[in-house]
Parts: C-alpha cells; sequence; structure tokens
C-alpha cells in the first residue's frame, strides 16, 4: 500500500523530466525471486538496484538479492549504482567516463557495443581496460585494445582511451583504474549459461559490485545458449 503512491511519485516526476514511456509494478514476495522472474514476463533488457551502502554495496544487499539477480537474470543484463555515488545538480547522475573491462575472451567482447552505445549517447569518455598479470600477456593486449579503438573511431566515437594494467588482482586494479580517471560506470561481461559464471562473480565482478564506491557496475550477459 505504500510502494503504490510511492512509485506514482516517481513515474509522475520521471514524465515531467521528459520520459515519455514509464509505468510502474508493484511485486509481492521475495525481491531475490519476484525481480527476474517480472524481467522475464516483461522482455527487460536491464534489471538497475541501487545499493544501500555508505561504502559500496552492503553484504546483506549482495547476498539477499543483488547477487541472486547477477545468478538468476540470465539473459537481462543488471546495474548495480552505489549509494555514494556523486549525483550532478538536480539529481541527474553524472556519467561522463565509461570504463570498459575486457580479458581478451570472446565473453568479455560482447560488451564492446554495450559501452560504445552508451558513451555516445552520455557523450562520454571512453576507456578501454585490460588487466593482466604477465607483461608478454599485456603486449598482446595493448594492440588488441588499440585495434578495437581504432573500429570504435571509425564509427566516430573521438574520445576513447585504452591502458594496460599489470596485476594480480583485477578487481582492485579496475576500481583504482576507475578511480583515477574518474569513471561513473564500470561495464563488464558475464557469462551465459545460468548467469555469471562462479570464477568471473567470485573473483572480479563480485568484488568490484562489493566494493564500489563511485562508479555504477553494469553486468552484460552473453546469450544463454553462448
Amino acid at each position: 500500500m505504500e510502494a503504490e503512491p510511492l512509485l506514482s511519485g516517481v513515474v509522475v516526476d520521471l514524465q515531467n523530466r521528459g520520459v515519455q514511456s514509464v509505468g510502474s509494478l508493484v511485486l509481492h514476495g521475495d525481491p531475490a525471486d519476484a525481480l527476474p522472474e517480472a524481467a522475464t514476463a516483461l522482455g527487460a533488457d536491464l534489471l538497475m538496484l541501487s545499493s544501500r551502502g555508505e561504502s559500496g554495496v552492503r553484504r546483506a544487499v549482495m547476498g539477499s538479492v543483488a547477487e541472486h539477480l547477477l545468478r538468476e537474470a540470465k539473459t537481462t543484463a543488471v546495474m548495480i549504482s552505489p549509494a555514494t555515488a556523486d549525483m550532478a545538480r538536480d539529481g541527474e547522475p553524472m556519467m561522463r567516463r565509461i570504463i570498459l573491462t575486457l580479458d581478451g575472451s570472446e565473453t568479455s567482447e560482447i560488451a564492446l557495443p554495450h559501452a560504445e552505445h552508451l558513451a555516445r549517447v552520455l557523450q562520454a569518455e571512453l576507456t578501454l581496460l585490460r588487466v593482466d598479470d604477465e607483461d608478454d600477456e599485456l603486449k598482446i593486449a595493448e594492440a588488441e585494445l588499440r585495434t578495437h579503438a581504432a573500429a570504435m573511431r571509425s564509427r566516430g566515437l573521438d574520445a576513447i582511451a585504452t591502458q594496460t594494467v599489470r596485476s594480480e588482482d583485477p578487481a582492485t586494479a579496475i576500481l583504482n583504474s576507475a578511480d583515477l580517471v574518474g569513471a561513473s560506470l564500470i561495464v563488464m561481461a558475464s557469462h551465459g549459461r545460468g548467469g555469471i559464471g562462479r570464477l568471473l562473480l567470485g573473483s572480479v565482478a563480485d568484488s568490484v559490485a562489493r566494493r564500489t564506491e563511485q562508479a555504477a557496475v553494469l553486468l552484460v550477459r552473453s546469450s544463454p545458449s553462448e
């Protein structure tokens, strides 16, 4: 009963801001189960949620809702925005710099068109980032990143940079790089087949999502059949 008038107010506010197609839906039950089901039923392309912690996503939030969404929303992208993220005037999010993390795999490259589209629409600077603990791999990665950047420039995206970082702790390196360039959004790819792969969720994406304090984290899903 409390949620419906609250959401109605949000709908009106969004309409006043120029959002033409907006609606609201109140779900009953466990959010961790209800949200993926609703996303599937509505054919949603993106699930967004905000953390409530003062220093990144609290363990309770990640454990009870967000982590479940990351595993169960198998074909839907998930964005987690920390409550501590900087906001511009009038409540508009500051999305001026985006980091896309790549690891050399075909799976990681599914996020390329999404990051490029967001950078174009938001007129944001895009940094292609590769983290590895071997110098030889980083040399190969530098060439691959430059190739991706050149292709994007040929399509009219000028504000693009590449960065390679040698580190044995990818999550920390990603967060440090985001802080260094002042990124508002970190884009990462996930595996299909039942959501994010165990290794990615446990060692990188989960850590980045838990620890981010300023940048939102967008996890792009591969198709279930891949």
